[in-house]
């Protein structure tokens, strides 16, 4: 480890883990206590190696500091662009920082949502959408899988106007979107769309 790392780094990284097990045990006290000297030593450095960085705003979402985690996450985002692996790694926890059986129950309502869609069972979609999202509300995929629906269902209702206004408020938790990010492209597609369906 320390042939590895720089025993400064190799203490940071002992510290970012040793906040999260306190996190883990309630002991909100003594994590954010030691968030604040982590953030001191990470402000103080004058690179942040992508890994370092990921692990760090693991810890942030953790402790609930999700727009620092997010802004950081962007920054790296950034630094990293050229490095496809790395960016998978922060879409990755941009999209789920969360646990892995809550990940899972996440990935398995938004298949059945996707199936209740292509089976044009808008209402069943919309609602795995949702309950998926109430598990992580980040996620880029899901909140745009849900905006598609509610614009479809737009077509066939009068109050239309109500369903607009939802897909703008699901649209609006992705205005931090890395360009980088595989949903981007799709989250500006659908941003125009619902520019065109409000004049």
């Amino acid at each position: 480890m320390e042939k590895r790392f720089e025993e400064d780094g190799l203490q940071l990284r002992s510290d970012i883990v040793k906040c999260r097990v306190h996190a883990g045990q309630n002991r909100t006290k003594e994590a954010e206590a030691l968030l604040s000297t982590i953030r001191n030593q990470v402000d103080s450095l004058e690179h942040l190696s992508a890994d370092l960085g990921i692990d760090y705003a693991r810890t942030l979402f953790r402790l609930g500091h999700d727009n620092d985690a997010k802004a950081l996450l962007g920054k790296l985002a950034e630094d990293y662009a050229e490095e496809p692996e790395i960016v998978q790694q922060i879409e990755n926890l941009l999209d789920e920082p969360v646990g892995f059986r809550q990940k899972l129950k996440a990935r398995t309502l938004n298949r059945d949502g996707i199936k209740a869609f292509e089976s044009g069972d808008l209402t069943a979609a919309a609602e795995a959408f949702r309950e998926a999202l109430a598990i992580v509300p980040d996620h880029a995929a899901l909140n745009l899988n849900l905006i598609q629906v509610l614009m479809k269902e737009s077509e066939k209702t009068p109050d239309r106007a109500k369903l607009i206004e939802q897909c703008l408020a699901y649209l609006d938790r992705l205005k931090g979107l890395p360009e980088q990010h595989r949903q981007y492209r799709r989250y500006i597609a659908l941003k125009k769309k619902l520019e065109g369906l409000q004049s």
